[in-house]
Formats: C-alpha cells, structure tokens, sequence
C-alpha cells in the first residue's frame, strides 16, 4: 500500500478514510488471490463519466472521465484515482485492462493467457535425460529439521546455471540432443524438491514472528515474546554463572554441520557420491580446552548412540585427569531431541553417576533458536582452516580433517581430536531396555 494523495485533494479522500480503513481495502483486495475477481472488483468499483464540458465545434471530443469509488457501511464514496491507486497498489495500466475487459453487457471477459493450445513441447527422451541428471547429483541432509522436512540438498558449491553447464557439455560431447536452460530449469524447480544446502545460524521462529508482525498481531504475540527474551536471558546468565563457579566440569557441546570427503574446487567431486564425517566438540568452559570425537558414516551414524558413547568416553578422560574425589558435571547444549534430548542420553547419564566417580550430572538446555555458543566459535575456526586448505588443494580423506581440526587453533591449546571407530561406541539402547 502506498502514501494516499495530499490535502489538496477535491475528494478529501485522506480525511474520509483513515488508514485502518485503507488497510482493509488492500488486504480485501489481495486477498481475493485471483485476477479475474479482482478485476471485477475494479471495475464494480468505477464507472465511466461524461466530462463537464464538451466541445462541438470541434471533433476531437474530450474521453469520458472514470470516477472510482470505496464502500464502507453500504454507502459508496468517490475517491480521486490516485488513491483508489495507491490504497490498492495498483498502476493505471491494470485499471486500464481491467476496464477495457468490459464487456457491453457488463461482464468481465475471461483471461486467455496461456490457454492456447500450441504449446512448445519437449522431447520426451530429452526430459528423460535432464530428470536423470538430476538424480544423478549426490544429496545431503540438511543440518537443522531433518525430521520436519522432505526436502532434499544439494552442495551450493556450483549455481543452477553451473549444472545445466554441465549437463549441457554432456550431452554435447556424446552427440545428444539437449534441453534449453529454461526447461532444464522448470524441471529441477517443480519436478524435484531439491534445494542448495547453506550452512547458517538458526533464526528464532517466534522473534522473526514478532518482528514480521503488524500492529495488531503484535499485540497478541506480546506476552509471550516477552516472556521468550526473559527465558533467553536466564539461560545466558545461568551459563556465565556456571563459567564463574569453580566447583563443577561446565562443558558446551554440539555437532557440528556434516563434513563430506572429497572436498575441493573440482566439479567432477559435485556429481560423486561422498563420505560424510562428523565432528562433535565438547568445550570445557573453565579449561579452555576443547575436545574433537571425530567418526565418519562407514564407522557409526550420528544419533543418541554416537553421541552418548562420545559423551560417556569425554567422562572417563575427565576422571583421569581427577584421579582423587568425585566430580559434578554440567553439560550445556541445544535443544536436538535426536542427538541430546532423548533417554539414551539420560541412560548415559545414569550409568555415568551409579558407576563412576560422577557425584552428579547436571543438563541445560539453551533456548531454542539462540543456542549460539562456545562451539559455534569452535566450528567456525575449523571451517575457516578447511576453506584455507581447499585454495591449495582438495580433500580426499576423512584423515586429511583430523588434521586441519587439530591444526586449525592458531593460539592457545590446540583441539584435541580423537578419532571415533565402531568398536568405541557403546549400544547404549541395550542399556536403556
């Protein structure tokens, strides 16, 4: 919607519908969600005038004029086409179709766009060979909402137009006919539901709700967005509480994003299948020190198992360098029920405190959508040193990440990796039963 016309306005138009009113016109008009009825609305909503003085001296007479209207309460009220325009955000050459669709009789002639009959068709062994290109290129899971989603993810590391390159240099090269770009296009976006995986931070949904969110709306999202940032600034503060207390092992966790082998700026490494590897880092907020288990898909999955086991082995290390004395131990993490929130994990845990020197255990969760933490910072250094690397050369096994984990700190104590095999998980699923 757009400004309304000025106070110099004959109408008065500003002054006779506020903008609340105005408001309810757009949303009504839009809403209607098909032209055909908008443009009925239109042209309900006008009609042709004969202008106040005519010439007839002269043939070229003047056109008739086209006066526009709102209704409110039953009474229709005349508007001056400049806000009829801005308060529907319209330009004149709708209005001008829309008009022109009139019929004598007054109806609305039907849209013909795109009915036509004489569609270009594509070869159906062309199509063929585009939708078996596609399915060609390797997907991935996408890091967050597994579980919610279906669809699937493809590297970003080459554009839709970098494909249908390929695609194209392909076919060329055997001697084949090929699709055009738009078609190649047209059937990767409504015949696949495939997307390009971007690494990113998580977004809350409730504040870009709120911040997405008109007047009214606002209102009703109020309490409890309120209430969320007060949820997120305990938990921040609960956290740097923890930091600053000497009694407990406080320790951030997190997986980090799936680290695929071979990696490199090839384009033939696209249209492979890949290993992926994994990399769960524990932060040890009082030492400083942060442990890397490191395991790739040929050697365990990335579930509760994996994690629990991971968890279970950082335990038994922590006792070792606390021979003498119980300890307690406080993890932070965010809120995946896959991987953290599950009772595996709480079975690891139980084992740990009835079998171990383990006092206690202790788990908070960080609020949903700002779990950003220790070990995002951890990750980040890590996929710096990988993108440093790939400039100079690819990767082409799980080894070479081991590598770059435990290189990639320039300062301070380097991350400790250790590399996790099948043997070293424990099933801790037989433990729960």
């Amino acid at each position: 919607m757009r400004p309304p016309c000025g106070e110099k306005c004959r109408f008065k138009c500003s002054t006779t519908f506020d903008t609340t009113s105005r408001q309810k016109f757009f949303d009504g008009f839009w809403g209607l969600g098909n032209l055909q009825r908008q443009r009925e609305y239109i042209v309900r909503h006008s009609h042709e005038i004969k202008p106040k003085y005519r010439y007839s001296s002269t043939n070229n007479y003047r056109a008739l004029n086209t006066a526009f209207y709102f209704e409110e309460n039953g009474t229709r009220v005349r508007v001056c086409k400049n806000f009829f325009k801005a308060t529907l955000d319209l330009g004149d050459q709708a209005i001008k179709t829309a008009l022109l669709k009139k019929t004598e009789i007054g109806f609305i002639e039907e849209d013909k766009r795109g009915k036509h009959k004489n569609h270009p068709k594509v070869d159906l062994a062309v199509k063929e060979s585009v939708v078996q290109f596609i399915n060609s290129i390797p997907r991935i899971e996408s890091h967050y909402l597994r579980a919610q989603t279906t669809r699937e993810y493809i590297l970003s590391e080459r554009s839709l137009a970098d494909i249908y390159r390929d695609y194209k240099d392909l076919r060329q090269a055997s001697n084949l006919p090929f699709a055009s770009e738009s078609t190649f296009q047209r059937i990767f976006n409504f015949d696949f539901n495939i997307g390009f995986f971007s690494p990113k931070k998580d977004l809350c949904d409730l504040c870009e709700s709120y911040k997405n969110a008109n007047a009214e709306e606002k209102m009703k999202l109020q309490q409890s967005y309120e209430l969320h940032l007060l949820e997120k600034d305990m938990a921040r503060r609960e956290k740097e509480k923890d930091k600053q207390e000497k009694g407990a092992i406080v320790v951030v966790y997190d997986l980090q994003a799936v680290l695929q082998v071979p990696k490199g700026q090839i384009s033939l490494f696209f249209y492979k299948s890949r290993i992926n590897c994994f990399n769960f880092t524990m932060s040890d907020l009082h030492a400083k020190n942060v442990d890397c288990f490191f395991w790739n898909e040929t050697e365990g999955k990335r579930g509760a198992v994996e994690i629990g086991s991971c968890v279970l082995s950082f335990i038994e290390m922590q006792l070792e360098n606390h021979p003498s004395g119980d300890i307690d131990v406080i993890f932070y993490s965010d809120n995946c029920c896959g991987q953290q929130k599950n009772k595996y994990l709480l079975t690891a845990y139980a084992y740990a405190v009835f079998n171990m020197r383990v006092k206690s255990i202790t788990h908070k969760f960080l609020i949903r959508g700002h779990s950003q933490n220790e070990g995002d910072n951890v990750h980040s250094v890590i996929e710096k040193q990988v993108k440093r690397h790939i400039k100079s050369g690819p990767i082409y096994t799980p080894l070479q990440y081991s590598t770059l984990i435990r290189t990639a700190k320039k300062s301070g104590p380097a991350y400790k990796v250790h590399e996790m095999t099948y043997d070293r998980f424990y099933d801790l699923k037989a433990l729960q039963d």
